[in-house]
This record gives C-alpha cells, sequence and structure tokens, in this order.
C-alpha cells in the first residue's frame, strides 16, 4: 500500500506542475500578442504571402549587390500599413538565411524623422558602420591600436563622419571588391526635403561611379517622392521603384486577425492555449462581428487599423479578467461601433501622442493671438518654450530638432497647411520658417486637447487660456 500512495502523490504533483506550466506558457502568448499589436515588427504570414512577388526583386538586387560589385537604387512607396519594412526587413533576412557564411556586407538603416540635418546623417551612418563588425578585419588590429582610437567617438565629429562615409564608398578600386553597403532610407520623403540634397546625392553619384557595390532602398509614402528630388539627384537615381497598396482581399484581412490574434501552432499539447485559438476562431465566426469587420475593411483596410482596433481588443480582455482573459463578440463590437461612429478628423485626433497635442495647443494659443494669421514652426517652438518654462510642473523642452520633425508630420494627418507667400516656391524657404494655416476651429483643437487622457493637466490649462505667466 505505501507505493501505491507514493506513486499516486508523485502522480498528483506532476499533473499539478503541468498545469503551472500550460498557464506559464499562456501568459507567454498573451504577452507575445500583446507585443504584436504594438510594435510592427512581427511579420504578420498572410501579409508576407501577399507581398512575396516583390521579395524576389529585393533578394536580387541585394544579390547582385553582394556577389557581383552591381550598385543600384530603388524606391518602396505605399501608404502607411501596406507592409514596405515587412517587405525589406524580410528580403534582408531571407537573405541571409540563403547565404549564412557571406559578412562581406553591411546594412544601414536611417529614419528620416529623427534625422534633422547631414551632419546628424553622417554621425548615424559612421556609428553603425563602426559598430558592425568586419569577420575579415577582426584578426589584423593590435591591442595597442584599439587602445589609442576608438572609431565610433571619432566618428561623433562631422570631418571625420565625411572622411568615414567617403573612404568607405570608396574602398574598391581597380577591380578589389570590397565591404558592400545596403542603406535603408525610411521616410525618404524627409531626405528629399533636406537643404541641397547632399546625402542622397552622394549615394546615388556612387551607385554610378562603381566604385563600391552600394544599394540605395529609400521608403516613402509618397508617390511623388522622386518629384521632389533635384535634377543632378534624380538624374543619378536608377527610377526602379515597387508600389505597395493596402489591397488585401477580405478573406485575407481576416486571416491577418486571426493570425495576429492566436498562437499560430497546430496541435498544441496545451489546453489552455488551444482553448483560445478556438475562442479566436469563434469570433471571427460570429455573424455580427463579420459584419462590422467588413464595413471596417470598405473604409480601412490597412493592418495598421486592425491591429488599433485588436489592441483595444486586447486591452478590453485584460481589464475584464487578469488572471484568464476571455475573448467577447460583444467588446469588437462595441469598439468597431466606436470607431464608424467617428469622422475621419475625430480619429486623427483621439490618435495624437503627448507631444502632438502640445503643438496643437501651441498653434491654437498663437492663432487665437494673432486672428487667425498664417504662422511658422519657429513661432510654435516659441510658444512652447514659454509653457514649458511657466507651466510650473517641471516640463522640460524637447530638442528642437526633434519638434520640428514632428512639426513637420502635422500636414499628412490634416491638421495644418503649408502657405506659399509671394515670389518663392516651397522649396526655397526653409522648414523652420515655411508659413502655415491651422486647418481646426479652436473649438475642435481644445476639445481634442481635453478630451485625451494622456495630456496633462497644465496642457489643458494652458489651451484653455487659464494659465498666465
Amino acid at each position: 500500500m505505501p507505493p501505491k500512495r507514493k506513486n499516486t502523490t508523485a502522480t498528483a504533483k506532476k499533473k499539478k506542475l503541468t498545469a503551472a506550466e500550460e498557464t506559464a506558457e499562456f501568459k507567454t502568448l498573451f504577452a507575445d500578442i500583446r507585443s504584436r499589436l504594438v510594435t510592427g515588427s512581427w511579420p504578420v504570414p498572410t501579409l508576407c504571402s501577399h507581398l512575396e512577388p516583390h521579395l524576389t526583386t529585393i533578394v536580387n538586387l541585394v544579390s547582385r549587390c553582394i556577389f557581383d560589385g552591381e550598385s543600384n537604387s530603388i524606391l518602396v512607396c505605399g501608404p502607411a500599413g501596406c507592409g514596405k519594412s515587412t517587405l525589406i526587413d524580410r528580403a534582408l533576412a531571407s537573405f541571409k538565411h540563403s547565404n549564412p557564411d557571406v559578412h562581406n556586407y553591411k546594412t544601414i538603416h536611417l529614419e528620416g524623422k529623427l534625422l534633422p540635418d547631414i551632419k546628424a546623417c553622417l554621425r548615424a551612418i559612421s556609428i553603425e558602420m563602426c559598430s558592425q563588425p568586419e569577420t575579415h578585419q577582426s584578426s589584423e588590429h593590435s591591442e595597442d591600436e584599439d587602445e589609442e582610437e576608438d572609431p565610433i567617438q571619432t566618428a561623433l565629429s562631422v570631418s571625420n563622419s565625411l572622411r568615414l562615409l567617403m573612404s568607405s564608398l570608396g574602398a574598391t578600386r581597380a577591380g578589389d571588391m570590397g565591404t558592400g553597403l545596403v542603406f535603408v532610407l525610411k521616410s525618404f520623403e524627409q531626405f528629399a526635403g533636406s537643404k541641397n540634397q547632399m546625402l542622397l546625392y552622394n549615394l546615388f553619384d556612387t551607385c554610378q561611379s562603381f566604385k563600391t557595390p552600394l544599394l540605395v532602398i529609400a521608403l516613402s509614402r509618397r508617390l511623388d517622392v522622386v518629384e521632389l528630388l533635384e535634377k543632378r539627384v534624380k538624374s543619378r537615381f536608377s527610377h526602379r521603384q515597387v508600389s505597395l497598396y493596402n489591397d488585401l482581399s477580405y478573406s485575407q484581412y481576416i486571416n491577418c486577425a486571426k493570425e495576429l490574434l492566436s498562437s499560430n501552432t497546430a496541435n498544441t499539447p496545451n489546453k489552455l492555449i488551444a482553448s483560445w485559438d478556438n475562442s479566436v476562431q469563434d469570433l471571427f465566426s460570429n455573424s455580427q462581428v463579420e459584419d462590422f469587420l467588413e464595413r471596417v475593411y470598405n473604409v480601412d483596410g490597412s493592418v495598421v487599423s486592425l491591429k488599433h482596433l485588436l489592441a483595444k481588443l486586447h486591452i478590453q480582455c485584460m481589464r475584464d479578467s487578469r488572471d484568464w482573459p476571455q475573448l467577447s463578440p460583444e467588446h469588437l463590437v462595441t469598439i468597431v461601433s466606436e470607431y464608424l461612429g467617428r469622422d475621419t478628423m475625430s480619429y486623427v485626433l483621439a490618435s495624437l501622442s503627448q507631444f502632438e497635442l502640445v503643438l496643437l495647443a501651441a498653434m491654437k494659443n498663437l492663432t487665437a493671438r494673432t486672428e487667425g494669421e498664417p504662422f511658422n514652426f519657429e513661432q510654435v517652438y516659441q510658444e512652447y518654450v514659454w509653457f514649458a518654462r511657466h507651466s510650473g510642473s517641471g516640463v522640460r523642452p524637447v530638442d528642437k530638432h526633434t519638434s520640428l520633425n514632428i512639426f513637420l508630420t502635422l500636414p499628412d494627418l490634416g491638421l495644418t497647411l503649408p502657405v506659399t507667400r509671394g515670389g518663392g516656391g516651397r522649396g526655397s524657404v526653409q522648414a523652420n520658417y515655411r508659413m502655415y494655416s491651422l486647418l481646426l476651429d479652436h473649438t475642435q483643437a481644445l476639445e481634442a486637447v481635453h478630451s485625451s487622457q494622456y495630456c496633462p493637466a497644465s496642457v489643458k490649462m494652458w489651451a484653455s487660456g487659464t494659465l498666465t505667466a
């Protein structure tokens, strides 16, 4: 009898441990789902398969750059959420997976919205080039040389950054192939709008000079971004272009939703995860949910808007039950109803970040004082600096270059409109002195600031005019 009791106790402990492991795995899955919905780095399988026809084009250009020393450039354009970044990430990952022993190339990612001028671009390029190791140079440097000079610190000066960039671009001469470079320029319209377009000119000129294997991949939301290029830059661009659209079919749209919420694992032994996957299938089989999602698809069929809706559903699940989240068709129907009940501008205003709301309050106060006269960034930034100094809440001013980059995105959201005055065209005026008009009336701007739960009370008082020096 005692041995039987011992076996029974051991079996009970084993079952309890298995249940604990299942719970831990389910919590990990739920955290992973939250990460998928918040970040754009997770590749949605249906979207990736939809981009497959364009994948071969990018992979072939990378292969020809690395193996054949052929320099080139290509533009990938399309609206937000169509898969531009996903396409490039998949192409680079596919090339690396097919050629695991190839290390004679470097990939440099630059985000135009975060790099205000040529100096910041050169520093970012130099730091990335120095931080990525080259296997063929690992054993040739002595310890004394490494101690004498840190290349990343050296790259912090603009002159050294330019010298390092041009020496790297011109490293291959007389047919001796060196390190290939793949530049990924996100928000390409920001680079095209920079003064003199010096960086683009040097990159595209190197593509044609056959000095080094160089591939420039430009990503942009604007279909007319090529028209922003100067004549000397446009003549050096290869004019290869891949156009992407939010053209997923409704069945593909629903498949993306299922993949974002489910574990995507067939025949999982975890009963909790299997139960969750079944609830996901039941959710999208509900006739009322299908009807509302089809209406959302007809309004905006992008994966970005789908993620926003599913992220709200995820939050609602956590609020109802933190220990055992459950999907409810009623919750999704309520969320979709709120989304469809808003006009486009209301949805844009509700999605503004905290600093975008601060800029909106500054523009509202400025136009109220000047009776609707156009304004430029310098005037708006001075309003913000005054608020940061007199709010009494310890608000520290955001960097001016960062503020400018955020301010320049407001026309894309439909909040401001560039105003052309006098003789010069748009390109003849510096970005921080270009005149804009506010497309919202004061009531709309004030309501947007007051309705945001993330906006500090001091900003709401400032927008209302109750905050004085």
